[in-house]
């Protein structure tokens, strides 16, 4: 499942809400410029306060939040052709491309090593223990990584980006003449949106066959992401039971391409290491306990490659698109 933001800044319909501290204020009539930089401003709000706590590396949300954030924000900046203006565009995505970059290396060993208990539950003691060297390793990467994304978050050129983007979200949403699609209502626009995402995930979800590389479901689990964070950063503006509907058949597929992309991600990893390990001379028993290993977490992948169709088939139905345009429908 798609793992949620733990920290503030939520999104709020004025008019059906009483917004809160922090509460992302938004419209269905308001001008679509007005409502995106609303949005964006509330996520580089989230990305801001978890900035330092990434670089200390002291909270472990810290970097997930912050992660979820630049994505979230990526996602909107791919809605808003025609919305924001080109040159704001032009500016703002190469830069959330290169934080989305830093951020990645850190967080898959993250994971690697919080799934690491259950990779290897139900091995002998003997194989845990020649596994150990790889633990070792792991570590030691993502000590690198986070060390690495830290350097990348001090730099003097990323930090007067992030500034000067917070300061121009302020202002951004006061000329509707900047672009074509600035000045038409928010909730028009960003149902079309949502629309458009969705129908894309369903056309590369249905090219897919089992002979497919697995590029094309990580190609597609990306796509889900957008659909998702579309959904989440302007869902209040929609119909709040059918929304939640459709976030939790998406759910249900997010859920196979992640656990399927994860064992991908440390199958590589593994890979990798053993590689290393066997120029430093890794005893026999740690290269047949990697070997063991590899083999179980590629079982996991095969397990969700298979039940992939089945899980896009329940999302690529009639029940999915009825929700989604049941909660994208105008209310009276």
């Amino acid at each position: 499942m798609e793992p949620k933001l733990t920290s503030a800044a939520t999104f709020v319909d004025v008019s059906t809400e009483q917004p809160g501290p922090n509460e992302v204020v938004l419209r269905q009539s308001m001008p679509a410029i007005r409502g995106y930089a609303e949005v964006l401003a509330g996520l580089a709000e989230i990305i801001h306060a978890r900035w330092q706590g990434t670089i200390d590396g002291n909270d472990k949300e810290s970097l997930h939040d912050l992660r979820v954030a630049v994505r979230r924000t990526r996602a909107v900046l791919g809605a808003s052709k025609k919305v924001l203006p080109a040159e704001v565009l032009d500016t703002a995505r190469p830069q959330f491309s290169r934080l989305g970059s830093v951020t990645g290396p850190p967080r898959d060993l993250d994971v690697h090593l919080t799934e690491w208990s259950t990779y290897t539950d139900g091995f002998d003691p003997r194989t845990r223990i020649a596994l150990e060297p790889v633990r070792v390793v792991l570590r030691q990467r993502q000590v690198a990584a986070h060390r690495d994304l830290a350097d990348a978050l001090r730099d003097p050129t990323v930090i007067s980006f992030m500034a000067e983007w917070r300061r121009s979200l302020a202002s951004a949403g006061r000329d509707v003449a900047l672009a074509s699609k600035a000045g038409e209502p928010l909730v028009d626009v960003v149902a079309a949106r949502i629309l458009h995402a969705h129908d894309r995930l369903v056309r590369d979800g249905r090219a897919i066959r089992p002979d497919t590389p697995a590029t094309a479901l990580h190609d597609l689990r990306k796509d889900a992401k957008k659909v998702r964070y579309l959904v989440e950063c302007f869902g209040p503006v929609f119909k709040k039971a059918p929304r939640r509907k459709f976030v939790r058949r998406l759910e249900h597929l997010q859920d196979n391409l992640g656990v399927h992309q994860d064992a991908e991600v440390h199958i590589a990893m593994l890979r990798d290491i053993a590689v290393a390990l066997d120029q430093q001379a890794a005893s026999a028993e740690t290269m047949v306990a990697i070997g063991r290993l590899t083999e179980r977490i590629d079982q996991r992948r095969v397990a969700e490659r298979a039940a992939f169709a089945e899980r896009f088939a329940a999302y690529d139905s009639d029940a999915t698109l009825r929700h989604l345009r049941h909660a994208l429908r105008r209310r009276s």
